[in-house]
């Protein structure tokens, strides 16, 4: 996970991940809207970084989206709260 290392903006992640960029800044909304990703910053310059639940419940999160690459965001969402 590249943003647990230092916060990244939508451009830097695409080239990182050879990713549209449009689809990147779709997915970076996504996860920021279920709380896996805090931003700061504005328009371009937005940087993202895991949010502090997602931190404290890393190895949780792995295990979770290992079991079961098929869940939502949403079942991963809530897997994160109720270890919170």
């Amino acid at each position: 996970m590249a943003l647990k290392y230092e916060p990244l903006n939508a451009k830097q992640l695409s080239d990182l991940l050879a990713l549209n960029y449009k689809t990147v800044r779709k997915h970076l909304k996504t996860l920021g809207d279920h709380g896996f990703l805090v931003s700061f910053g504005e328009k371009y310059g937005k940087a993202y970084s895991p949010s502090p639940d997602l931190i404290a419940h890393f190895d949780a999160f792995q295990e979770i989206r290992k079991g079961d690459r098929s869940k939502s965001l949403r079942q991963l969402n809530r897997g994160v709260r109720l270890l919170g």
